[in-house]
């Protein structure tokens, strides 16, 4: 409603000066030749219909309008063509805001409007193509063109927005549709038209899906995405020890190779990221990287000293986060320790800590109690 709200504005303040004006002119012809009276009627007659137009409304507007139109206390109305009188100025008895809200035109008309941009998650379902063209009014869908119920086998359908489109709006481009990729990981390609095709072209490479809200089930579905998480998970909590250290700038330097976004949230791609993951480019990427991370870390006396020793068996292997193969992490404390050496029972970090805290409070509680005694 908003997005036309200016030309409604500009109108609005034109049609008020060219009105006002015409009213000044008669006032003079009829002072200065007050034997035209019928001549003033009849232009009176043909001026009172003023014809306005304005992007993205095509319909015609006839003011009415009359003598008394400089009085401040008239209001106006634009009659339009489906009659129906909508206040286009008026007194202080509404404000400018519902006016320009009540003048907006709307994008369209009651039985058609053009796409909007929006991004579509899911498949669009089946339906017979007389039932779906019934629904469009058996208008186009891009543009609003009135189609002979004898011409529905010539519209073309848009397998992104659901819809039946003229050839003028869809000349049989195709395109990978995110709502199959998301639910089927399909990434075949499919007709859309070309308000689809530009819309699609533009989120390409935006990361604006979160998988673990708009495809729960696509990691087990996906072997190739299963595989790429866990390096993604495990890049994620290197990235964070290379950060730390001091001498990892030339390491931190390659993970640039992955779009930033992966190794800052996990869950979140792009639909380039997805089908680069379907010919598994990012998981030759992300292999890669972890080899040089890990060469680093075995390496730097930095890095080792962030690691963790395994407090079951006390070897003196160091061990880090990111080796799911080999370790596992207390779910309180966060602590490291071996898959075979961890056991059920308490952890011995969590235990030590425990320890510590209740001395602390026998500390902080001693004073008290010798003052009560």
């Amino acid at each position: 409603v908003q997005e036309n709200a200016h030309f409604v504005v500009v109108d609005m303040v034109l049609e008020m000066l060219e009105a006002v004006k015409w009213v000044v002119c008669l006032q003079q012809l009829k002072n200065t030749h007050p034997h035209q009276d019928r001549c003033e009627k009849q232009n009176t007659s043909k001026t009172n219909s003023i014809y306005s137009f304005d992007s993205g409304f095509e319909g015609k507007i006839r003011l009415s309008c009359s003598k008394a139109l400089c009085h401040p206390h008239v209001m106006w109305f634009c009659q339009r063509s489906d009659n129906v009188s909508v206040p286009i100025m008026g007194d202080d008895r509404i404000s400018l805001t519902e006016e320009i809200v009540q003048k907006t035109r709307m994008r369209g008309t009651l039985t058609w409007a053009p796409p909007r941009f929006q991004i579509i998650f899911c498949v669009q379902p089946t339906h017979r193509r007389s039932d779906v063209i019934a629904s469009q009014h058996f208008l186009c869908a891009g543009c609003g063109t009135k189609i002979e119920p004898r011409y529905m086998k010539k519209l073309r359908y848009c397998d992104y927005l659901g819809r039946y489109f003229c050839d003028g709006c869809h000349s049989g481009l195709e395109s990978v549709i995110p709502g199959r990729v998301l639910n089927n990981w399909d990434f075949a390609r499919y007709p859309v038209c070309h308000f689809s095709r530009q819309l699609l072209d533009s989120i390409w490479q935006q990361p604006l899906f979160k998988l673990t809200s708009v495809a729960k089930n696509l990691y087990s579905q996906a072997k190739e995405l299963q595989r790429f998480r866990e390096l993604q998970e495990q890049l994620v909590s290197i990235k964070k020890l290379l950060r730390a250290c001091r001498l990892s700038a030339g390491v931190l330097d390659e993970f640039e190779q992955l779009p930033a976004h992966l190794i800052q949230e996990l869950h979140l791609f792009s639909m380039h990221d997805l089908i680069r993951v379907k010919k598994g480019q990012l998981c030759t990427i992300a292999k890669a990287l972890m080899q040089s991370a890990v060469a680093h870390i075995d390496i730097c006396e930095l890095c080792q000293a962030k690691g963790f020793i395994c407090e079951f068996c006390h070897g003196e292997e160091v061990l880090f986060p990111f080796q799911r193969d080999t370790c596992t992490r207390c779910q309180d404390c966060r602590a490291c320790f071996h898959i075979s050496c961890f056991r059920d029972e308490s952890c011995p970090k969590c235990a030590r800590l425990q320890k510590r805290n209740k001395l602390q409070e026998d500390i902080n509680s001693a004073p008290t109690l010798i003052k009560h005694t």
